[in-house]
């Protein structure tokens, strides 16, 4: 029974190192292996749009042996001091695609970068920076008409660089 037992342990094993050293299935087959590194990611192009989004986009990245990277890994950058920020909602995380759209961004002058990436843990040199994406600060203008009263009657206004379903808020004091 143990000479059964070894006999069984030994095919288990043979048939493990063939599965894992096996160069190919005829007998003319020859292994090789290649070395390949990920290349730079390509430069982004960042535009601001209403509502504090940036829409961020790059052109694709490779390995050296031309097979696709998995994802690119997106930074934001202060313009002025070059600070990295943390990336919000849309750009966060390994992104599949060329393009991304962050939201939420606060006002201020912004560079974006990405980074290409393969797997968990290898990744291409950072791209350069993209130009600056200035995303403008909320706003709100009130225009007041009076009808003889000491208070505002009727009041309009305009509202600008607020994200979609941002609250505001404003209270009417009494004048004098």
């Amino acid at each position: 029974m143990a000479g059964l037992i070894a006999l069984c342990a030994t095919a288990m094993l043979t048939v493990t190192a063939w599965a894992i050293w096996s160069a190919g299935a005829d007998a003319t087959s020859h292994g090789a292996s290649t070395a390949a590194s990920v290349n730079q990611g390509a430069t982004p192009t960042a535009s601001a749009a209403p509502g504090r989004t940036v829409a961020v986009a790059w052109g694709a990245a490779t390995l050296s042996n031309g097979h696709a990277v998995d994802g690119y890994i997106v930074k934001r950058y202060d313009a002025g001091s070059g600070v990295a920020q943390t990336v919000l909602s849309g750009c966060s995380g390994t992104i599949s695609t060329t393009s991304c759209t962050e939201t939420g961004v606060p006002s201020g002058a912004w560079k974006y970068s990405v980074t290409p990436v393969i797997a968990t843990n290898w990744q291409g040199a950072e791209s350069l920076k993209s130009g600056t994406a200035t995303v403008a600060a909320a706003g709100l203008t009130l225009n007041k008409t009076l009808f003889g009263a000491p208070l505002p009657q009727g009041t309009t206004g305009s509202v600008s660089g607020f994200a979609a379903n941002e609250g505001i808020s404003y209270r009417l004091d009494a004048g004098t």
